[in-house]
């Protein structure tokens, strides 16, 4: 996966959001044609429903195809899979060479594409852990390249992974563990993304620590010899 300016994945955010928006409205005018309100409304407002669906569409639409021509603007690399960020989720986003997408959701634990059950090879508790891993990897890129940097993997076992600049520049070496990256140094670690439980939305939040970022991208991390 390239590795993104800040830029270019707000413009693959709105990409995903815009996507998404218009599938909900093609859906919602294709079901006004045979839902309950169908049958009971008078032709007049069901022809009013008709007219205000096919507007709700066309301005999707129109949002859609301007998210498109923004992203083709800044020449993205197509046929990969890129971290976006819509509606409160973290979406698996295939990027086309038409620059459409196919946007799968992606969740704490579980890989975009869960893999089909093989009896012959039954998944072991390492295997959970690598995908737990990936996931936490995948979710804290969400969140790490609004700040200009990103994770890079450093094996198929994502237990570790590389702190990069927008530029692919190194600023520090990082262990991931489920819902938690930690940054590595001579003294301990230091905590660069970190897993809260939310009260009022039940579910886990993941955060990254700014200052941490900051302090990253100043070289405060990198090993002694290493060019800044």
């Amino acid at each position: 996966m390239p590795t993104l300016t800040s830029t270019q994945q707000r413009a693959l955010n709105t990409l995903t959001r815009t996507t998404l928006t218009l599938e909900l409205a093609e859906k919602q005018q294709n079901d006004i044609e045979c839902d309950a309100l169908s049958y009971a409304l008078p032709h007049a407002l069901q022809g009013l429903r008709r007219r205000v669906a096919a507007l709700t569409t066309r301005a999707a639409t129109h949002r859609h195809l301007n998210a498109r021509a923004h992203a083709l603007r800044l020449d993205i690399p197509t046929g990969y899979n890129y971290f976006t960020h819509s509606g409160g989720f973290t979406w698996d986003t295939l990027l086309f060479q038409d620059f459409t997408v196919n946007c799968a959701v992606v969740t704490p634990g579980q890989p975009s594409t869960p893999a089909t059950p093989d009896p012959e090879h039954p998944r072991t508790l390492d295997d959970a852990d690598v995908h737990n891993r990936w996931a936490t990897l995948w979710d804290a890129n969400a969140l790490l390249i609004e700040h200009g940097v990103s994770l890079s993997g450093t094996d198929a076992t994502y237990q570790s992974a590389l702190l990069l600049n927008s530029t692919g520049r190194y600023l520090a070496s990082v262990r991931i563990r489920e819902g938690v990256a930690d940054i590595l140094t001579d003294k301990g670690s230091q905590t660069l993304v970190f897993t809260r439980y939310d009260l009022r939305a039940e579910a886990p939040v993941m955060e990254c620590c700014a200052d941490t970022v900051q302090r990253a991208q100043a070289g405060a991390f990198r090993p002694q010899g290493q060019p800044a």
